[in-house]
């Protein structure tokens, strides 16, 4: 294996922010292609996580409950404050237009479980089961120096991944719920995360093989699954829907490697949108929630996917401009970002 630079990699902050723009995006309900080209940008974010965890952790002795906590903290707690948030606010609206309340007590209670509720949030559970294995997928690496034998045994994980696939099937309705969403999709994208934390180690001629690979796969399975979008194949994700991500993933990776594109996104924008890409995601919901409830008298913002996007990112911008702000008037407090 090859030896990574201490140094932080910029390269990181910017595949964070193409990923967060990309989620946002997806949320303003493009349409055809558009919305398979962008249908990466879960799959980036899981992959990210991987090479932050390594880079991160590579030379550390990992204290894994206290890790745990650090974790908790940085990803659900800052789920249920936002949920707090979004839930009074939405109450406030309901007053004062006098309406019902938007969300009943089922909603509610399962947001914060992030079983299901408003939606959405389902994705947080997602990294923090990623975040539990994290340590262990950093072992494994550490242990298995050869990539070939890595990439195997990863194989290996996946076929185990498929047999969990057949399995859930035959289980009730209200117990493959929770499996789908608790068990399924963590270990799934779980995954893509152990080949995240491998990524920084392979060299181009590595990378290339890979990406090679899954253009392959991907290919295969678009013609087998007859063009259908890989959006279908994503609850719970399967080898068609990863296999996309993974090729622009690697795409985007490798072009990045590219000085005169590298410096076209390395800047302070998209450092901003790299730290704050947790917030952004929760904010970008409280607009997106509106666009819900009143967008049939907002034609002029709800006209098309374009105009829904500017709106979400715009004030998703603004509200993590104002929670910088807020941040930087109280001492001790960093902004988070998705790693």
């Amino acid at each position: 294996m090859k030896e990574v630079d201490i140094k932080r990699d910029a390269k990181i902050d910017v595949l964070r922010g193409i990923a967060i723009v990309s989620i946002i995006f997806a949320h303003s309900g493009p349409n055809g292609i558009i919305f398979q080209l962008r249908n990466f940008d879960v799959t980036l974010m899981v992959v990210i996580m991987g090479i932050s965890f390594y880079l991160s952790n590579r030379k550390k002795e990992i204290k894994y409950f206290n890790y745990l906590r650090k974790r908790f903290k940085r990803l659900i707690i800052p789920t249920w404050k936002f949920l707090t948030l979004f839930f009074v606010t939405f109450y406030g609206i309901s007053l004062f237009f006098q309406h019902d309340y938007y969300f009943d007590k089922g909603q509610i209670v399962n947001s914060y479980t992030t079983l299901s509720g408003i939606g959405y949030v389902w994705i947080m559970w997602v990294f923090f089961f990623v975040a539990i294995v994290s340590p262990l997928l950093l072992y494994v690496s550490r242990k298995i120096e050869d990539n070939k034998k890595y990439f195997i045994l990863l194989i290996g994980f996946y076929i185990f991944y498929v047999v969990l696939l057949k399995i859930h099937g035959y289980f009730p309705d209200n117990i493959q719920i929770y499996f789908d969403h608790f068990i399924l999709q963590g270990v799934g994208y779980s995954i893509i995360a152990a080949f995240g934390i491998r990524l920084k180690l392979l060299n181009k001629s590595e990378l290339l093989f890979y990406f090679i690979l899954f253009i392959v796969i991907f290919s295969f399975l678009l013609f087998k699954n007859d063009f259908t979008q890989t959006q279908v194949f994503k609850y719970p994700p399967t080898l068609y829907y990863f296999s996309y991500g993974l090729m622009v993933t690697l795409l985007f990776y490798v072009l990045l490697d590219i000085s005169f594109i590298k410096k076209l996104f390395v800047n302070k924008f998209n450092s901003f949108l790299s730290r704050k890409s947790i917030w952004l995601y929760f904010w970008h919901l409280i607009p997106l929630f509106i666009l819900k409830l009143f967008g049939s008298n907002m034609q002029f913002i709800n006209y098309n996917f374009v105009t829904r996007f500017i709106f979400l990112f715009l004030i998703a911008l603004l509200l993590a401009f104002i929670q910088e702000f807020i941040e930087m008037k109280i001492p001790k407090r960093k902004s988070k970002s998705i790693s």
